[in-house]
């Protein structure tokens, strides 16, 4: 079923919604470097479920790309320090104002991306997936939802 361009999958205890969407950054300061999903679960069950980090697998040309994991994406986002030395035409007062947003938009995207472990009964939770870059160039994909092929296309 698609519904707002998302496709929905319906098990007896969650309501999924995925859908491709590009993750943008607050401040713009960090480059595309994966390939990202954005994903609605909800739970309709009268108990609380875990969703371990290992689901969701998106596959391409019969090839598996797994989401990272949110300590990767951190390390992966962090900026080197180079304030060893003075450049003349970047003051310290702006090279601290790049590094302040670029720290923030690593804290929005932390805060963006799905996270996975339990959702309480009648819960609901949402946030990007991030994968390899190569994704991005690929004509179609199929994400697993637990079992289930969903397809999407590029237009």
């Amino acid at each position: 079923m698609i519904e707002d361009r998302f496709a929905i999958v319906r098990t007896d205890s969650l309501i999924v919604a995925i859908r491709p969407q590009a993750y943008r950054s607050p401040n713009g300061t960090l480059n595309d470097k994966s390939f990202s999903l954005y994903l609605r679960v909800q739970n309709i069950s009268q108990k609380s479920i875990t969703l371990p980090e290992n689901i969701f697998p998106v596959l391409v040309n019969g090839r598996q790309f797994s989401p990272f994991p949110h300590q990767w994406m951190m390390i992966s986002t962090k900026q080197p320090t180079y304030w060893s030395w003075q450049d003349p035409l970047n003051p310290v007062q702006e090279q601290e104002k790049t590094w302040l947003q670029r720290e923030e938009d690593r804290y929005d995207m932390m805060a963006d991306a799905f996270n996975f472990g339990e959702i309480l009964s009648g819960a609901r939770k949402e946030g990007f997936l991030f994968y390899q870059d190569d994704i991005s160039y690929a004509d179609s994909i199929a994400v697993d939802v637990f079992g289930q092929r969903v397809g999407f296309i590029r237009r």
